[in-house]
């Protein structure tokens, strides 16, 4: 390598092919090499690269902080020594609630420049949501009731958004850069709950063998602990890996999009081969509804990694495509959501799902429509993240109404 460097020292692409070669073995002999020749420009450039960066000191402050907290919260029910009932009470109100308010935590400490008033209101929003879902009466005719811990999540998680785009004020389109975020933080938690679940089942094997065995109920109670801080742990990983969440996610998404279009076009045939009555089975409606939204998460979040001006044109076709035939979805859905709605009557569930069908419903089209510009008439791609990232604010309303409004109007 020396000998290689030393014959190139004056031709800077070749010292960028043996750079990219073997980078490690490049910067070793380079620095060798280099303290015996005259300094040039060429020289002086390919030092300051290849210069270590300072270390910088890692705050695990934040992450201490929000842990303790989250965990402390966790085990209420095993401090207190609820029992079954009263945990599966507390878990199905507050669970969703405690983990969302330990990654606003961590993004508040993070943020030494937020202002005190901004962190109290935080608090007091999640004060009056524990309150607000505690105090609901969980009765098996009140369809408010799960309505509002289905919907509930949407409010908290938009919040969250709130905080951390308080630090993203100098990015062009903070949310966009929020969207990405949360498809990392999905990905390393749930490797990270791959590894909790190794861990769990190596030391409960290695205990079983010294004739010490874990109740059925501790094993849930770490689970449900694992399953809360695991998105504060990846939060910090991302943070300390960047490049591969920058990479990982992009990768997936080319790889998996194509085969969730074949998938999807196979379902719609399917469908119209089986015969089934989406406008009569009920049941057969809210596993169309669950899949229409999983496709346009994923939607939603492959395009908030479109920026700048370099894009997949294959990724943002398979996209477009893919957009059109949720739109197709929706469409079938939303007609039959309306025929129910005007044959028996309205319901909280009716009503609740006609409106999250029209707001995502517009909301496609309107990604549809940019789209067919960015790809027909060559449009700035970075428009697609406004029309994803403007109709945050109606999904986040719609769930308010129904998780505050809905019990009052039905009550």
């Amino acid at each position: 390598m020396e000998h290689k460097i030393i014959d190139a020292i004056s031709e800077p692409e070749i010292l960028e092919k043996l750079y990219r070669k073997d980078r490690q073995g490049f910067i070793l002999a380079f620095n060798k090499v280099t303290s015996d020749l005259a300094s040039t420009d060429l020289i002086r450039f390919w030092q300051i690269r290849l210069q270590s960066p300072p270390q910088q000191k890692v705050d695990f402050t934040p992450l201490f902080v929000s842990l303790i907290l989250v965990v402390f919260l966790t085990w209420i029910p095993q401090i207190f020594h609820f029992s079954s009932a009263q945990k599966f009470y507390f878990n199905s109100r507050n669970l969703f609630l405690i983990g969302f308010a330990g990654l606003s935590l961590y993004e508040l400490i993070k943020n030494k420049g937020t202002q005190l008033i901004y962190r109290l209101g935080f608090a007091v929003f999640y004060s009056l949501m524990a309150l607000h879902l505690n105090t609901l009466i969980d009765q098996p005719e009140k369809q408010t009731f799960l309505l509002a811990l289905l919907h509930s999540p949407i409010i908290c998680w938009f919040m969250f958004g709130l905080v951390f785009i308080n630090r993203q004020q100098n990015e062009k389109s903070p949310w966009a850069g929020f969207l990405r975020y949360n498809g990392d933080l999905l990905l390393f938690s749930g490797l990270i709950m791959i590894c909790w679940m190794i861990l769990f089942g190596i030391t409960v094997s290695l205990l079983e063998s010294l004739d010490i065995y874990f109740s059925d109920q501790l094993m849930l109670d770490l689970l449900i602990t694992a399953a809360a801080i695991s998105p504060l742990i990846a939060s910090f990983a991302i943070e300390r890996i960047p490049v591969l969440a920058n990479k990982l996610i992009p990768l997936i998404a080319r790889i998996f999009n194509p085969i969730l279009l074949i998938v999807l076009v196979i379902y719609l045939i399917i469908i119209m081969q089986a015969g089934n009555n989406i406008y009569g089975e009920r049941n057969f409606l809210i596993v169309f509804n669950i899949i229409l939204f999983t496709v346009l998460a994923v939607i939603l979040f492959s395009l908030s990694n479109v920026r700048g001006n370099r894009y997949d044109k294959f990724q943002l076709t398979i996209l477009y495509l893919l957009t059109l035939f949720t739109c197709a979805l929706n469409l079938i859905a939303l007609s039959a959501i309306l025929y129910r709605l005007f044959t028996w009557g309205i319901t909280p569930n009716k009503l609740a799902v006609t409106g999250m069908n029209l707001i995502a419903f517009a909301n496609l089209i309107k990604i549809g429509i940019n789209l067919f510009q960015v790809k027909s008439f060559n449009r700035e791609p970075e428009s697609v993240n406004h029309s994803i990232t403007s109709f945050l604010p109606f999904y986040a309303t719609w769930a308010i109404i129904i998780v505050i409004v809905f019990p009052i109007i039905f009550a």
